[in-house]
Order: C-alpha cells, then sequence, then structure tokens
C-alpha cells in the first residue's frame, strides 16, 4: 500500500479507536461474511483488518483463523486502490502468481474484494476466496459491494459508540474536575473573602457568588435588584458607588474601589470592588467584577497609620502629624483670611519630676498634661506632642486668636492642676508661648520661630519673679 506517513499514522489511528486488534470471534460480522460467501457462490468469506505489518481476519466463513504478513494478503492492493479487486485466476496473474497464499497449501485461485472506509480511512477489506478459478457477474459484484457497505456502517456504528463512551468519561471525568476545582474555588473565596458578581446590562439582574452574598450578610438565594444592592453602601459612599458603576458602563473604563458597607445584620465593613465591562459582539452585555472583605486589612492600616500620626505615651498627635496639621492651617487661613494662632507649651521643672518620681511617674504626667489640652473648650484645636515636655496646639477659634494673652492664661490655669499618679499627687504647671498667623509670617518655620519666642519670654519672666519672691526672704535671714 502506498500512503504517506502521516496517512499511514490517521489510519492506525481510526483502528486504534475501534479496537479490532485481536481476532474474538464477532457475531454480527462473521454472518456478514458467510452472507457474502453465500451471495457470491465463493467457499470463504472474510472481513480482513489490516493492521500496520499483518493482516488478520475479523470475521471469516469457510476457514478457521487467519493472521498473514501485511505484504503476502490480497487486501493491501485493495486498500492501496480503492477500488473492488476482482481475481478470476490468482495463479495467472502476474501480481499474485508468486504469493505464498497461491502457490501454498490453502492456495486461492478465486478472489473479490472491497474495501471498508470508516471516518475517511481504509481499514481493512471485505472479501470472498476460493480455491479454484472464479469470475463474479456484475449483479454478484453489486451484491459484495452492497455487503461492504453494510460492514461500514456496522463498524462506524462501533466508532461512534466507543467515541461517546470516551466522550461519557471524559465528560464524567470533566465533570468530576470541576466540582473539584469549585470546591477549592468556593474554599479559596471564604479564606481570600473575595466573591464574584456579574450584573447583566439587558435585564438588570445580577449574579452572585455565595461569598459575595456572605460579605453581605445574606443568605444565598434570591438576588436584590441593583439599586437594593448599592443601598448596602453606606450613605456617604452610595452615591459615589452609583457614579462608579455609570462611568463603567458609559465609557468602558474598569474600576477599583474601597467603601465602607453595611451589612443586612448592621455590621460596618469596608468592602473593595474590582470590576469591568463584558463585551461580545463589540456590544457591552454586563459589568462582571470581584467583591472583597477587606475590614481587617483597612482597620490595620488605620491602625498603623494612626500609630505613625499619634503620640505613643500621650494619644495626641505626634510632631510629624503637627508639622502636617500646621502646614494646612495656615493655607486654610491665608485662603479664607481666618484667624490663625500657635501656642507652644513647655513644663516648667520638668526635669525635676523625673528625677524625684522617675520617669514612670513623668510619663504620668505627660499624659495628664495631653487630656487637658483635649479638654472640651479646646476642642476646635490641633493637639500635638513635639517631643519631651514640649507640646503644641494649633488654634482657629476666633475668640480665642482675637486675646492671645487671655487664652494663654486660661491654658496655663488649665494646667497648672496636680496629676494624679500611682507615685502620689505631682504638681504641674506650663509656660505657654503664643502667635498669631500674620502677613509678615510667611513659612512654617516663622510661626515656630514667633511662638518659641514668646515662650522664652515667658520663662524668663517666670525666673525673674521667682527670684523676686526669694530676695525678701533672703535678706530676712
Amino acid at each position: 500500500m502506498n500512503a504517506t506517513s502521516s496517512d499511514e499514522a490517521a489510519r492506525l489511528a481510526v483502528l486504534a479507536k475501534l479496537d479490532l486488534g485481536n481476532a474474538t470471534p464477532e457475531a454480527e460480522l462473521d454472518a456478514i461474511a458467510a452472507l457474502a460467501a453465500n451471495v457470491t457462490g465463493f467457499q470463504i468469506g472474510g472481513i480482513i483488518i489490516v493492521g500496520e505489518r499483518d493482516a488478520w481476519a475479523k470475521a471469516r466463513h469457510g476457514i478457521g483463523a487467519l493472521v498473514s504478513p501485511r505484504r503476502h494478503a490480497f487486501c493491501d492492493v485493495v486498500l492501496a486502490s480503492g477500488e473492488m479487486l476482482l481475481v478470476e485466476d490468482a495463479a495467472g496473474d502476474p501480481r499474485f502468481a508468486a504469493n505464498v497464499n497461491v502457490t501454498g497449501l490453502a492456495a486461492t485461485r478465486g478472489y473479490a474484494g472491497v474495501p471498508i472506509t470508516v471516518a475517511g480511512q481504509r481499514i481493512g477489506v471485505l472479501c470472498v476466496l476460493d480455491p479454484t478459478p472464479r469470475l463474479l457477474d456484475e449483479t454478484r459484484q453489486e451484491a459484495l459491494r452492497q455487503l461492504g457497505r453494510v460492514t461500514e456502517a456496522l463498524i462506524a456504528t462501533r466508532l461512534s459508540m466507543r467515541v461517546a463512551e470516551q466522550a461519557a468519561r471524559e465528560s464524567a471525568a470533566a465533570t468530576r474536575r470541576y466540582r473539584r476545582q469549585d470546591r477549592t474555588f468556593r474554599q479559596a473565596e471564604r479564606l481570600a473573602r473575595v466573591g464574584s458578581y456579574r450584573y447583566r446590562l439587558d435585564d438588570a439582574q445580577l449574579e452572585w457568588s455565595d461569598e459575595v452574598y456572605r460579605i453581605h450578610g445574606l443568605e444565598p438565594g434570591e438576588l436584590p435588584r441593583m439599586g437594593r444592592a448599592l443601598d448596602f453602601y453606606a450613605p456617604h459612599h452610595r452615591g459615589k458607588a452609583a457614579e462608579t458603576l455609570a462611568h463603567t458602563i458609559e465609557t468602558g473604563d474598569p474600576f477599583d474601589v474601597e467603601a465602607d458597607f453595611i451589612t443586612a445584620k448592621g455590621q460596618l465593613r469596608r468592602i473593595r470592588s474590582v470590576g469591568e465591562l463584558e463585551v461580545e459582539g463589540g456590544k457591552p452585555i454586563a459589568v462582571i467584577g470581584v467583591m472583597q472583605d477587606v475590614t481587617e486589612r483597612y482597620r490595620l492600616e488605620q491602625s498603623l497609620r494612626a500609630s505613625a500620626n499619634i503620640d505613643e505615651v500621650t494619644s495626641i498627635a505626634n510632631r510629624a502629624s503637627f508639622n502636617r496639621a500646621l502646614e494646612m492651617a495656615m493655607i486654610r487661613s491665608g485662603e479664607r483670611g481666618s484667624p490663625m494662632m500657635l501656642a507652644v507649651i513647655d513644663l516648667d521643672d520638668f526635669k525635676a519630676i523625673n528625677d524625684t518620681h522617675g520617669h514612670m511617674a513623668g510619663d504620668d504626667v505627660l499624659r495628664a498634661v495631653g487630656a487637658r489640652l483635649r479638654q472640651p473648650w479646646l476642642c476646635d484645636s490641633f493637639a500635638a506632642r513635639l517631643g519631651g515636655d514640649e507640646f503644641a496646639l494649633i488654634i482657629e477659634h476666633e475668640e480665642f486668636v482675637a486675646d492671645p494673652q487671655a487664652f494663654a492664661q486660661r491654658l496655663s490655669r488649665a494646667l497648672a492642676t496636680p496629676a494624679i499618679t500611682p507615685a502620689g499627687e505631682i504638681p504641674v504647671s506650663g509656660t505657654v508661648g503664643t502667635a498669631v498667623l500674620s502677613d509678615d509670617i510667611e513659612a512654617m518655620r516663622d510661626l515656630l520661630h514667633a511662638a518659641d519666642s514668646a515662650l522664652y519670654e515667658g520663662k524668663r519672666r517666670r525666673r525673674a519673679f521667682a527670684l523676686r519672691r526669694r530676695l525678701p526672704r533672703a535678706a530676712n535671714e
């Protein structure tokens, strides 16, 4: 048989799918072989399958089991031509005269065979043989062809069944894989607190995974309409969520947003929603995306951010946070023309407190001062610890800014209350220096310098007053 290696590989692949590579009798095929012999008047009928090197009788009538090298088989000539082969007397045919199947004990003289083609590949031959020369008339030739077509149909049905069985096995395996993957996916969703969603644009219907239900605090079941789903966003984020969705539908731009969220159980959560437009045939059909509960991460970030901005001893703002707040206050004052004042506070004799009572008691005093700087009457002010025993207040209250001296005196009185500590009551006092933002102050450092200068002047006056109080006593002594 003359065939390219790719043709032969395809032919052998079909044979492998048919599982005809054995000589096990099959009643239906044996019946066809017998019928072929009967309608043609030949002694022997067979369905011969041609493998890579051998040919064997898959069905037979008038002979026992037959396996022959392919090169000696008449059927190889049939496969090569794809046509019916008629040999009246093989002994006189140059193609077969020397063939062992002609010269041997079981000599074949008369032969007729038609190719069996399944799935576009010639896999074998339906043939009849006789030890005497025989000639087939047209009627019997056509009968053999008809039986060949019946054989093809029978074997093709077998192939279809095997393909269907294989497809069923693969489908079952795929279903099992899908179920495993789906379980894994759902587990991953629960672990990552991520759920998927799809919003159909044609009928405004939502599709949610189980995790999206959980994020909403709902049991899987009936889906809310989009308007109701948006109601889960906190009021201050609800409008923005609706605008973001509308913008994506209109422009095709994807989105990635975080927002405060209130579950069906009334729990305040933080969610992240990522989405994009699904387009089919150039037409937008849905918005698809994922939703994640990021509450724990958000709270941690807020805590870390607060830690970066808050003084750990006094729980008021630290120096870095104060610098940002002062810069913003100066900008606001310049843009709005509103008054603003800076007050700096230095605790009096704080070193003596540490030396006498210890640093833990000193920290208690600092905490007490931090609490006093957060008293209700200072609620409009920004309090910060600059470091050590130095504090600051950013004041934007018009009444306080209008009379800096009165404010400094009131603040000094508020500070001059003993701190209650495990070491007992510890006297506390502080010197206050103030500076009002004016046109000749251009930079933050200038305002700080003005407040510091006022503080140093207050410290100087305090020392001078203390000295005057001690001098008369010394003179009397």
